[in-house]
């Protein structure tokens, strides 16, 4: 592992792995055309809100902020921000979709906040945004748009879009969060490579720039884990996979970096509630 100086300057995108962001969307998108008489008039959004423009144009003021959208723009508008917005007067309509959502890293910390981005970003040449736009509308259109069924494919559908808008709209890290994020992310890239060696407990504490306490105290205060639990689960994540490919106890006990069988199926047992003997089946 590397030494805590330079974990600590590397970029929080390359750090971070899709599966640390968890996004919320409260409801559907909403697919809108909009005619003269559209308008926002100060609004303010408890969640992150994006939109993005289909057909015409129009301003949106964010704050004293101003931006025009065209067609293939995208725009994000923060959280207790003031919005104003109205359509172009120029065009017949203003064609949009809006997604209200919340992202947050390790389920507590909003990600946005982590970094520097422009709120306004041009994908008119991501081909494939009008395909998705469509398919939102095509599962509107045929419903319900609560079912468990639709609820997915909007919340698959929504986390390409942002996580496109995020590589267009990302400028850099915020310096006065980046120190102890980026450590801990560090330490999760480096157990989620390393976790099956016997000595990677001490190899991913001895890289932090503090003792080793408050390195625990950090980390579990981001993850909602220790540095051990975490390792234990990556271990554990390895060995479900192996038993539901077919393995035994012993061949998953192994290959996921465990050296007592009997350790790994109490360790098993304690974080899936059912012996690893039995984990496959419970499948079927």
């Amino acid at each position: 592992m590397k030494s805590g100086n330079s974990l600590e300057r590397s970029s929080l995108l390359k750090l971070i792995d899709p599966e640390d962001l968890q996004l919320s969307i409260p409801r559907c998108p909403y697919p809108q055309k909009n005619d003269s008489s559209w308008s926002i008039r100060n609004i303010i959004y408890p969640d992150y809100d994006l939109f993005i423009c289909e057909k015409g144009s129009g301003v949106f003021f964010i704050g004293t902020r101003k931006y025009a959208i065209k067609p293939g723009d995208m725009l994000l508008v923060p959280p207790d921000e003031t919005i104003n917005a109205e359509k172009d007067k120029t065009c017949p309509i203003l064609e949009m979709t809006a997604q209200h959502f919340t992202l947050l890293l390790f389920g507590s910390t909003d990600f946005f906040q982590l970094i520097t981005y422009r709120v306004l970003v041009d994908a008119s040449d991501w081909a494939l945004l009008p395909a998705l736009l469509e398919e939102i509308k095509k599962i509107i259109s045929t419903g319900p748009t609560d079912s468990k069924q639709s609820l997915m494919k909007f919340h698959a559908i929504t986390r390409l879009i942002i996580m496109e808008f995020i590589s267009r709209a990302y400028s850099g890290d915020r310096e006065q969060e980046r120190g102890n994020v980026s450590l801990i992310l560090s330490m999760i890239s480096h157990i989620r490579t390393q976790f099956k060696k016997p000595d990677v407990l001490q190899s991913v504490m001895t890289g932090s720039p503090y003792g080793y306490s408050h390195t625990a105290n950090l980390f579990k205060k981001h993850t909602g884990s220790s540095p051990k639990e975490y390792i234990q689960k990556q271990k554990i994540a390895c060995a479900k996979k192996i038993l539901l490919t077919g393995g035994n106890v012993r061949t998953a006990a192994a290959e996921s970096g465990f050296e007592d069988e009997l350790y790994f199926s109490r360790l098993f047992k304690k974080y899936e509630k059912i012996p690893p003997s039995r984990y496959a089946e419970s499948f079927y």
